[in-house]
């Protein structure tokens, strides 16, 4: 089997990249690039130095005492957020690391969800075992998880812009057929002309499931993370939730600044890069492109804002909760920023080519030791998490999952049970 040595064209990219303050906020990849390209003139030699250099640095760190990886982690997934490339992260993690899943009883991608999460909604586990990874779709409920989960347990979860995740929601789901008989092709516009008669008396089906008041276009986050829709016109009711979220969930990550948000996470969690080397899962596009279409877009989603204020707050609170938690980094942040995005670049083309018969070699950085990286990975870089259920279940011990089909539900207990 060959290897893909990437040191003589790939280590130049890092030696700059690598010094801290190099790379500032608003950076973009092309600045990046054309810099690197500038300096890409030393030898290998003095490449592997200044990787000899640095590359300590996170063992030494590690070692210290000041830093332990986390191996205990909740994540609230939140539909249509990129949350199932967030899952695929943790879910590898546990994996290489034996650690216990809450997998579901009576679903393959959701626990329990959309009720509130509760211990019957978990596939039973031994008696002396103890759960220590969730990423499964559940709605927040903090009480099971407090006396469910290890008290050094993180917390994460991931939000989008709400107008955003609306288009996701709609043509993800299909809502068209499945709930509201549009008229037209446009089915957002249709629907924010009039959502209160969109969403009257309608009993909302997801995969069989009947939501009752839960509602996928009505602060659809929000209500992934235990709010209530009775409260949506009660302002305390609305900022005792957020400011809950905010003292509970240890990094709310947001979409839109994804690989911050993923090296916060990284840093947070004491892990290696390598640990959170992903695909994104489950993209799609929705761009608008003439001047006409866009202040469309504009409009819609300012009356999206008066249907679904409180994924609107939410959104905004916490995207400038991850501003000042990057504003607290160090000067190596944006470097570290910088060899993520690369990183990851080079890890998709990879996985794009199928190279059966290679092996892709991550050099080391000041954030990582050298690792290889094989076609094997890719796929479990593209699995959604409920893909991995199987695995997870033989790995604990579970027999009703040795022979389980991910997508077949008749292997599953009827829901709803409870």
């Amino acid at each position: 089997m060959g290897s893909i040595m990437l040191y003589a064209w790939m280590a130049p990219m890092f030696v700059n990249i690598v010094t801290p303050n190099v790379v500032s906020r608003g950076t973009s990849l092309q600045t990046i690039s054309d810099r690197v390209v500038e300096q890409a003139s030393a030898t290998q030699q003095t490449i592997a130095s200044k990787f000899t250099t640095v590359a300590s640095n996170l063992e030494v760190y590690a070692l210290s005492g000041t830093c332990r990886p986390s191996n205990n982690v909740v994540l609230i997934k939140v539909h249509k957020c990129a949350s199932s490339t967030i899952a695929n992260i943790f879910t590898r993690y546990g994996l290489k690391h034996h650690r216990n899943f809450a997998l579901p009883r009576h679903d393959v991608g959701h626990i329990g969800w959309p009720l509130s999460l509760l211990p019957k909604h978990i596939e039973p586990i031994g008696k002396n075992q103890q759960i220590n990874f969730i990423a499964h779709h559940v709605t927040y409920n903090e009480t099971t998880l407090t006396n469910l989960m290890p008290s050094e347990t993180k917390y994460f979860t991931i939000l989008r812009e709400p107008f955003s995740q609306l288009k996701s929601v709609m043509y993800y789901f299909d809502i068209e057929t499945k709930n509201y008989n549009f008229k037209t092709k446009d089915r957002v516009g249709e629907f924010l002309s009039n959502p209160q008669f969109y969403e009257r008396d309608i009993p909302f089906v997801s995969n069989g499931f009947v939501l009752g008041n839960r509602s996928m276009t009505l602060n659809f986050m929000s209500t992934d993370l235990g709010f209530e829709n009775d409260w949506r016109t009660d302002e305390n009711k609305i900022n005792e939730f957020i400011t809950n979220i905010d003292k509970k969930i240890d990094l709310v990550l947001i979409r839109e600044h994804f690989v911050e948000s993923v090296v916060l996470m990284r840093r947070l969690l004491c892990w290696s890069l390598e640990d959170v080397v992903y695909l994104i899962l489950n993209k799609q596009k929705y761009t608008k492109n003439t001047a006409d279409e866009v202040s469309e877009e504009e409009t819609l989603r300012t009356k999206f804002r008066a249907w679904s204020r409180v994924d609107f707050l939410l959104y905004e609170y916490f995207n400038r909760t991850l501003w000042d938690k990057i504003a607290q980094q160090g000067p190596d942040f944006w470097s570290e920023i910088g060899v993520c995005t690369m990183v990851n670049q080079l890890v998709t083309l990879y996985c794009a080519g199928n190279k059966t018969e290679q092996t892709f070699i991550v050099p080391e950085t000041m954030w990582n030791k050298k690792f290889e990286f094989k076609a094997q990975e890719c796929r479990k870089l593209k699995k959604g998490p409920h893909l991995f259920n199987r695995e997870i279940g033989m790995m604990m011990g579970l027999p009703r999952f040795s022979n389980l089909n991910p997508y077949a539900k008749e292997l599953l207990p009827p829901w709803p049970c409870c």
